[in-house]
């Protein structure tokens, strides 16, 4: 592996490692609903801090979109905001089936679509190479874990309601949310052209990607804030901002919102120096190392105490494998 390969899983690895400890911090926030933090998590995270981060690491910003084709623009954006509805839809799919189930199956089906669909847009003909095939059955590989972590979740979490619809309704909206999640990578490989536009006015190559995730994740944005004005309108929530300790719970929503931008700039970078086929190996990688840190805030926190030992030994079993399954990736760049 090229000294640039590593450097490239390195940056996934830590990636990872802040977006799966983004959300830690809404378990420390007191009195405010679910739509409190998250309207400040979602203005900050995916609306302002993207602007942000595009002005100041990409030269000429408007000259970078202004050479670049409209269809690609509006392609970019409407993928953005395909992805934000997923972020909206899991939010529905954790109130009907929990969250350990939702979860678990939105990044299943992301790693299975994710790595697949970015490697499609950038050569479709080495999907049935030697190589392509590799990828795609290390993605399996990845995709095993995973489901053994849903299935521990399953067995730790079962649903609180045995309503058949219900739950039926709950793993289908989890699975759209799954596939839509993978836009977000996918936009990193069809935006291809912002970012070599940007790199010929002056952009660093290596975080050159913003100017193509800026503007989709902006666009992402609407979803989740027009969700979270629906919800503080209809419960009455929006007295919440003013009671006591909430400029605590703010600059926590606020610290969200910038890990979150930290992460989705490592990314990028990390997708650059993996190569030609960055999204599509560090994609599945990503997701797996969220997953997996994501179990292990949840260890720390004592989610797991009370768990039964089959679901405590297919958790491990998921874990191994997944790590199994990066290394292969990553022995792939």
């Amino acid at each position: 592996m090229q000294n640039a390969g590593w450097s490239g899983i390195i940056t996934v690895l830590i990636a990872g490692l802040i977006m799966g400890s983004v959300l830690v911090p809404t378990k420390l926030v007191r009195k405010w609903a679910w739509e409190n933090t998250w309207l400040v998590f979602s203005v900050c995270a995916y609306l302002i801090s993207p602007w942000l981060v595009a002005y100041l690491t990409i030269p000429k910003l408007a000259a970078v979109y202004g050479q670049t084709g409209s269809t690609v623009l509006i392609v970019t954006c409407l993928l953005g905001f395909g992805w934000g509805l997923a972020v909206v839809l899991l939010g529905i799919a954790v109130d009907l089936v929990g969250l350990s189930i939702s979860s678990a199956l939105l990044y299943g089906a992301s790693v299975a679509f994710g790595s697949l669909g970015a490697l499609c847009l950038i050569d479709p003909s080495r999907l049935f190479t030697a190589a392509g095939l590799k990828v795609f059955a290390w993605d399996l590989i990845l995709l095993v874990g995973v489901i053994c972590c849903a299935q521990a979740g399953r067995l730790r979490d079962p649903p609180a309601t045995h309503d058949r619809i219900r739950t039926r309704r709950g793993v289908t909206i989890s699975l759209i949310a799954g596939v839509l999640s993978t836009l977000f990578n996918i936009v990193l490989a069809y935006g291809e052209p912002i970012r070599r536009n940007a790199v010929a006015l002056g952009a660093d190559p290596n975080l050159a990607s913003n100017a193509i995730w800026s503007l989709a994740v902006s666009c992402g944005s609407l979803p989740s804030i027009l969700w979270s004005f629906r919800l503080l309108q209809r419960n009455s929530n929006w007295k919440l901002y003013g009671i006591s300790g909430a400029g605590r719970n703010l600059a926590m929503s606020v610290g969200m919102g910038a890990a979150w931008i930290v992460g989705t700039v490592l990314y990028g970078v990390a997708a650059t120096r993996l190569g030609r086929f960055g999204a599509a190996i560090g994609w599945p990688v990503y997701m797996s190392v969220i997953i997996l840190v994501g179990i292990a805030w949840g260890w720390l926190l004592g989610e797991w105490k009370a768990a039964p030992r089959l679901s405590i030994h297919l958790l491990w079993a998921g874990v191994a494998v997944q790590i199994f399954g990066i290394t292969l990736l990553s022995l792939a760049s």
